[in-house]
Parts: structure tokens; C-alpha cells; sequence
């Protein structure tokens, strides 16, 4: 599966020198993370969360 190109959201407390992941809740079963300094090019996982 192909991680989605919107709706990738970080925490309001992460730091601003792109040290954090990032999340994505809009596939029902599964949460997609990514690297922030890597927006679109580096690697994803996917992982159920029920």
C-alpha cells in the first residue's frame, strides 16, 4: 500500500529542527509514521492500531 500524500500531521510539541515523526490516521485500520526531515522521499510504515 502506497502511504497517502495528505493528511500527515506532527506533534504541536515537537521541536523546530525536524527531530520527530509524523503520523497519518486516514486509512481506518492502519497509522502510517515517516521521518519529518525526510517529507515524502525517505520510507514509511504502516501499522494497525486495533
Amino acid at each position: 500500500m502506497d502511504p497517502p500524500s495528505t493528511g500527515w500531521r506532527k506533534s504541536s510539541r515537537s521541536a523546530a529542527n525536524a527531530n520527530c515523526v509524523e503520523i497519518n490516521l486516514t486509512h481506518p485500520d492502519l497509522v502510517h509514521i515517516r521521518d519529518s526531515k525526510d517529507r515524502g522521499t525517505g520510507p514509511t510504515i504502516a501499522v494497525t492500531h486495533r
